[in-house]
């Protein structure tokens, strides 16, 4: 099956073709997710409905189609002109698509991969959202250890001890660096954005599950980084 990213008149003409399978709602629904007018991962139909659209060849790719051009909408309109927006499109020989949509308008933003959109082993579109959390005792923990270690012949580690210090003494009095801030405050914005258009649970990301969601023909993920 091909897998790659079709033009929004080629999914029209096939749903057309499949017309005489679909009840009305179906039909209209399909019609609805190529024109970007919903989601795919809202619950908009129910799961027995998504099994049957799972059946049609072009489900799958409608669903890759509508939720690569929703995200890009998404963050054009959440971030308008603040930053830049490279958008990264690749498909290989077994037709697997990603899509990567990254943030650069700061040197220390161009590894924040908020979104990523991809086929699975078993060909089901998969969204991979990037999720930070910060724990500050964890950070203390590790640097202590280090402190320790090499404190047992501090003087020929003594210019890496005082980085070390220096470093514990800031995390103790600001918690948070400026980068870790400005990436939280994107991630975050992100996710708001990702919630409301998906319909998820206001809680999701907070509790942090690592599948987010999951139906015929969908799964949403999240990655979770530590700072």
């Amino acid at each position: 099956m091909d897998y790659s990213l079709d033009n929004q008149a080629k999914l029209l003409e096939l749903i057309k073709k499949e017309k005489l399978n679909l009840n009305n709602i179906l039909y209209e629904y399909l019609l609805s997710l190529v024109n970007l007018d919903v989601s795919a991962a809202c619950d908009d139909i129910s799961i027995d409905e998504r099994r049957e659209l799972d059946r049609l060849y072009i489900y799958r790719k409608i669903i890759f189609f509508n939720l690569y051009y929703r995200e890009i909408e998404l963050v054009k309109r959440l971030f308008k002109k603040n930053l830049n927006i490279v958008e990264i499109g690749s498909y290989d020989e077994f037709n697997i698509g990603i899509l990567d949509v990254l943030y650069s308008k700061k040197m220390y933003l161009n590894d924040l991969n908020l979104f990523k959109l991809y086929y699975d082993n078993k060909n089901v579109p998969t969204v991979l959202l990037e999720n930070l959390t910060y724990d500050r005792d964890a950070d203390l923990i590790r640097l202590n250890k280090e402190i320790k270690k090499l404190t047992v012949d501090a003087q020929n580690n003594k210019r890496r001890l005082e980085q070390l210090n220096e470093m514990r003494r800031k995390l103790i009095s600001h918690g948070i660096s400026d980068c870790q801030r400005d990436k939280m405050n994107i991630i975050n914005k992100h996710l708001n954005g990702i919630k409301e258009d998906f319909g998820l649970d206001d809680n999701v990301f907070f509790e942090k599950p690592l599948i987010i969601k999951k139906m015929p023909g969908l799964i949403v993920k999240q990655q979770i980084k530590k700072y």
